[in-house]
């Protein structure tokens, strides 16, 4: 998990950090599933960053993220601009 000081360093280079998949849903089993985030950045080494930390960060585009928040997708912000 991500602690509080990796939390807002990362916070402080991407427009936005988000959680996704079974993590902000009732399925998420800790120790089996993995977290899910999405970083909206310009910098392409928070993706690396985010992998290091154990977390599962994808790359997708804003008309792909709002696609999915019309889908009704289980999506948490963690921090934005």
């Amino acid at each position: 998990m991500i602690s509080e000081h990796q939390f807002k360093e990362i916070c402080g280079r991407v427009r936005a950090l988000l959680y996704f998949g079974s993590y902000t849903r009732e399925d998420y089993v800790e120790g089996v599933s993995d977290i899910n985030v999405i970083a909206i950045a310009d910098d392409k080494s928070v993706l690396m960053e985010l992998a290091s930390m154990d977390l599962s960060p994808v790359v997708m585009n804003e008309e792909t993220l709002h696609m999915l928040c019309r889908e009704g997708r289980s999506i948490m912000l963690l921090c934005s601009e």
